[in-house]
């Protein structure tokens, strides 16, 4: 393993110790099937990660909400994004 600096190491290391504990992720749409999750990791090169999801609880985010904002070309349909909206809450 490379340090950096004193204490610290590479981010390849940061991410092999963050990758290899479960870890809290907030998701909306169709993030929320683990199959399209486990895809979604499988592109970003993360493959042999656990992609169960299991629910913690849910939770809410103020001052957006969900748009329609663009359409996806694999999907052929729209995807789901959150917008700013003032006084609303996702």
């Amino acid at each position: 393993m490379r340090r950096t600096r004193k204490g610290t190491s590479t981010a390849s290391t940061w991410r092999a110790r963050a990758l290899s504990k479960p870890n809290l992720y907030f998701a909306y749409g169709s993030n929320l099937n683990s199959a399209h999750f486990a895809d979604w990791l499988a592109g970003k090169g993360l493959t042999g990660v656990g992609t169960k999801l299991e629910k913690v609880s849910n939770a809410y985010l103020s001052g957006y909400r969900l748009g329609f904002t663009r359409r996806s070309t694999k999907w052929k349909a729209g995807v789901v994004d959150v917008v700013d909206a003032k006084g609303e809450r996702v």
